[in-house]
Parts: C-alpha cells; structure tokens; sequence
C-alpha cells in the first residue's frame, strides 16, 4: 500500500495541530492508501523524516507560524507529488509555492486550476446521537482554545438578557489553553468569574480547561442542549473548527454573523435574530445537510481521489 505523509508544525495546543489529528482520525481508515500524520520541528527533521519514511505523496499542513522553514524553495527539492492545506493564514490563493494541489480548510473556497475546497473533518459516532432537553432545564455549552475573540463576556450577557425564569440555566464553557492564543489557564478562570459576577444567580456558569480527545470533547458537546458561538467579524479565510466538533455531537448550534461561521451561518441559527430557545426546538433540522456533505466517507474519498491522479 503506498504511503501518503502529512507533515504539521509540532506544537499540539494549536488549532492547526488539531486540524490535522482529526483528518488523520479519518485518513487513517482509507482502504486505499496509507497515511500517516508526522510532526516537524525544522528543516532538518523535515528532511530526515522524508529520507526514512519514503513516502509517495506529501500533504503539507502549513502555516507561516507553526512551519515558517517550509518554503518553496525546500519543497522544490523533492520530487515526489506535494500538496499543500491552506487557509490557516492570511493568503490562500496566489501563494509562491509550486505543488500539484492547494487543499483549503474551507469547504466553500471557489475551486480553480489546482485549488481545492476541502471537506471538513467532521468525524461522528454511533453512541453520540440527539436526545431533547430535560423538562425546565438548560444546558447552554461553548467550546475552543480560550481566546478574547471568542467573547465570553457578549455570550453570558446574551443568555442572561433572554432568561425568563422558566428554566434552570446552566452554561458550560471548555476553553483549553492555546499556543498562540492570548488567555492562559489564569486569565480563563478570572474571565469566566467575571462572567458570574454578570451573569448574576440567573445563569449558573462551569468551566473546564481539560484537553479532550476528539470522543471526550464530542460527547461533552453531546450534554449540551445547544452550543453557541460568537466570535469576532474579523475578515479571516479560516473557518472554525470548533464547529466539526459541535456537528459532531449532534445537538443543535447557535452563531453570530462572524465570518468564521460563513460555512455553517443561517438565518435559523443566528443567536442575533433567534432566541435560543426557538433555535433548541428547531433540533438539528438546519444542520443536517452539513451531515452529509461533511463526514469520513467523503473525507476520504476525496484525498484518495486527490492522491490517485499522482501515484
């Protein structure tokens, strides 16, 4: 069987890093091909590692970040087929590098010469299915490396403004640490007390920073009636990755118009037009299209067919 490398930067605690280990999660079922995800540090580990593994295909997860030796200078030496995931950074289209495909993290990315909209990874399990809230209660969750951008503190205000006293409100926050991100562990815990203090007895706010596996995280998304989000508009080509997690667990999903939700974004699921309540008794209808377009099967069979037109 011939091998297909996926070379990502070596720091773990990045959503770049968490990227690739949930492709390889479902890459690595492929009946076709093997591949293998493997951390690069540097030019010269990038080098040895090619020389002992020998593989038939490169995919570069690249970022200028977490792999800034990776030119294309570098990857002009090697011969064999090369494809490079996009979308991390600022640029996708018109980057200097010379390879045979760009696979964008961004699945409506326009597709054109060797560009490529790449299926999102969202990987789901048998166990993990929709069950409706509990009578006069709600759990409200929200997910990703703890970030400013994320607004914690809009989030609380959003649930604390739509209360009516009807439910017990419990809203449950996992935000883990991140690399390049710029809340640690200290500042996560003062924002979230913060976010008591705002939310007032109304809402009863928990908070892990635990690392989840990709099951443990889905299945924590699972206890949620619905998990939100609400991020910055920046102007990004990234997509949230957080989102993956949270179709994977099967509940329904509340967003704001930031451009990282434009993938997943409409009118049924905006927390700026609906309230949340009205989104929970939609259920997961808005997002069962995303089921299908979006899964292993087609994951994989899209990087095989990617990998059969060069090896």
């Amino acid at each position: 069987m011939k091998t297909v490398a996926i070379f990502t930067g070596p720091e773990k605690q990045c959503g770049i890093h968490y990227y690739a280990d949930t492709v390889i999660a479902i890459l690595k079922n492929s009946q076709q091909y093997q591949y293998k995800l493997i951390d690069v540090g540097s030019e010269i580990q990038f080098r040895n590692e090619i020389a002992v593994e020998k593989p038939d295909l490169m995919v570069i997860n690249w970022h200028p970040w977490t792999m800034p030796w990776c030119t294309p200078n570098l990857l002009d030496e090697f011969t064999i087929p090369k494809f490079l995931i996009i979308g991390h950074a600022s640029s996708a289209d018109n980057l200097p590098f010379r390879v045979n495909k760009f696979i964008s993290i961004d699945p409506d990315h326009k597709s054109h010469d060797n560009y490529v909209a790449g299926v999102r990874p969202v990987k789901f399990y048998d166990d993990i299915a929709y069950t409706s809230p509990l009578p006069r209660r709600l759990a409200i969750g929200t997910s990703g490396i703890g970030h400013s951008i994320k607004n914690l503190e809009y989030l609380t205000d959003l649930i604390r403004i739509q209360y009516t006293g009807e439910y017990i409100v419990d809203f449950r926050v996992h935000f883990s640490v991140g690399r390049y991100t710029d809340h640690n562990e200290t500042k996560i815990r003062e924002l979230a007390k913060h976010c008591q203090h705002r939310a007032g007895e109304a809402v009863q706010i928990s908070l892990t920073c635990r690392s989840f596996d990709d099951y443990g995280l889905v299945k924590w998304l699972n206890q949620n009636d619905i998990n939100i989000f609400l991020y910055n508009n920046f102007d990004s080509i990234g997509v949230s990755a957080s989102i993956d997690k949270a179709l994977a667990a099967k509940k329904p999903i509340g967003v704001n118009e930031s451009n990282f939700f434009r993938h997943i974004y409409s009118k049924d699921i905006d927390i700026g037009q609906n309230l949340l309540t009205d989104i929970i008794k939609k259920g997961t209808s808005p997002l069962e299209k995303f089921y299908h377009r979006w899964n292993p099967r087609e994951l994989i069979m899209q990087y095989d067919t990617l990998v059969s037109q060069y090896v």
